[in-house]
């Protein structure tokens, strides 16, 4: 291993702590139904990020999944907004 290849792994360790803490600090603010609607776009944004950055093209089913993912995202927030009403 090279001191490079030693430099991206420490930096890539730095950001992914700091993001693993924001999200723990940012969970603790908002309803956690919130929270499983944004865990839930997690996947599509990995598919989009697989799609953009490493230029895959997901297959029929990934596709499938992303779009069950997204009805039952848009249901959990429309009924979040009914109970709130």
């Amino acid at each position: 291993m090279t001191s490079s290849d030693f430099l991206i792994l420490t930096v890539i360790a730095v950001v992914g702590i700091t993001a693993y803490f924001a999200m723990t600090v940012s969970l603790k603010l908002i309803s956690p139904t919130s929270v499983s609607v944004l865990r839930a776009l997690e996947i599509l944004l990995a598919y989009l990020c697989q799609i953009v950055v490493m230029g895959q093209i997901p297959n029929a089913i990934c596709v499938a999944g992303a779009i069950l993912v997204m009805v039952c995202v848009i249901g959990i927030a429309i009924e979040e907004k009914l109970q709130t009403a």
